[in-house]
């Protein structure tokens, strides 16, 4: 508006001039209004710029990030640990000790009969207190369990070969394993019980499944007293004689290999441990009496020579014979001996090595595999001869 007046003061002074010097004409009448009127002017229309509709686009809502599985590492083994892992007749607890975190287990088990040998819980306990004293010896791949009494109601009962080399029942535990097992075994020549059945006794049945569930790869039994050293049956099956050829050779004691003449020893322990691919000895003490220091340091050589000990590794063994030394033994007509080799199962074996010649159950029938789903390394199976 101040443009407009300052226009207009403009416009006045002109016609006031004018005013004096030209008389209007009389016939045209002039208002100040009419004077001052000017053009209005037309505004200017202003253009709207339409602003464009803005297209929302749905969009997925993100995907939270799964917050990440943290799995709580375990805390590492104490070097020594104590179990229990069953209870005898007289529920006096069957009690155990680790020492030492390995992947190789090793178990050595003194007094399976009792009170009768008892300087065998003797050699064990030491061996215990040495390596714990010593844990720098104890090879570090290894986890050595060992079971000072297998036997702790026949400890309690006596040293007599009738009352305290038996369990409560009146059973040789070393005649009660599943191995060619029968009622009545001897000691010597005497006739001794081996159990309504094998593993019939709760001392033998809770060592098996210990056993079973630690999967050793080498198992020292105690016994007393010829101051030799046996290897198990089946030998075809485990490194039972390499183990103990180690052993003797360690020791000095004698490699028997023919057993005890005239002695019934259906339902041995370390026979039973061929059957499912467990190398086993018995090292047999010299008397019944406590062990000297000279006994005892040689059996401490015998028990570094068990615990540095490798099971071999080998393959395919055409010939009947494995290829480690130890004895020849034949295969049936149409099988030949295999040994499995590290990592491999039954099934890889039916599959890739006999390509579906034999079934999984045939095999496992076949070579009396108690279970299949626990076959070491270095067990010899048969296989047919048609498998590669």
């Amino acid at each position: 508006m101040a443009a407009v007046t300052m226009i207009g003061l403009g416009i006045g002074g002109a016609l006031g001039s004018v005013s004096t010097a030209i008389k209007p004409d009389a016939s045209v009448k002039m208002t100040p209004q009419a004077a001052l009127a000017s053009p209005t002017p037309t505004p200017a229309a202003v253009m709207e710029t339409a602003t464009p509709a803005t297209l929302e686009v749905a969009q997925a809502a993100p995907t939270p990030t799964p917050a990440p599985t943290v799995t709580p590492t375990p805390p590492p083994l104490p070097f020594e640990e104590t179990f229990t892992y069953g209870y005898s007749v007289e529920n006096r607890p069957l009690q155990g000790f680790r020492l030492g975190t390995g992947e190789s287990a090793r178990f050595i088990i003194g007094a399976i009969h009792g009170g009768y040998e008892w300087n065998t819980v003797e050699v064990v306990s030491k061996t215990l207190e040495y390596y714990r004293e010593h844990r720098e010896e104890l090879p570090v791949n290894v986890a050595l369990y060992l079971i000072p009494l297998a036997n702790p109601d026949g400890y309690a009962a006596g040293r007599d070969a009738i009352v305290g080399r038996m369990n409560a029942h009146s059973v040789d535990l070393n005649r009660n394993w599943d191995y060619r097992w029968q009622m009545t075994a001897t000691h010597g020549t005497r006739p001794v019980s081996a159990g309504a059945g094998p593993f019939s006794e709760p001392e033998t049945a809770a060592l098996r499944d210990v056993l079973l569930e630690k999967r050793p790869d080498a198992v020292i039994f105690y016994h007393s007293a010829m101051g030799v050293v046996f290897s198990g049956a089946d030998r075809e099956r485990s490194f039972t004689y390499e183990l103990t050829e180690s052993i003797a050779a360690a020791t000095g004691y004698r490699h028997q290999t023919e057993g005890i003449p005239g002695q019934i020893t259906t339902g041995d322990a370390i026979d039973w441990l061929s059957t499912v691919g467990i190398a086993g000895t018995e090292i047999e003490l010299t008397t019944h009496a406590s062990i000297s220091e000279a006994e005892w340091l040689r059996n401490l050589k015998g028990i570094r020579a068990f615990l540095e000990w490798r099971v071999p590794q080998s393959t395919v063994v055409d010939d009947g014979s494995p290829e480690n030394g130890s004895l020849p033994a034949d295969a049936p007509a149409g099988y030949k001996w295999y040994t499995i080799p590290d990592g491999t199962t039954l099934l890889d074996i039916v599959f890739s090595v006999c390509e579906g010649s034999i079934e999984l159950d045939e095999l496992v029938r076949l070579n009396k595999i108690a279970n299949p789903d626990m076959v070491p390394a270095g067990m010899r199976i048969l296989i047919p001869e048609s498998c590669q």
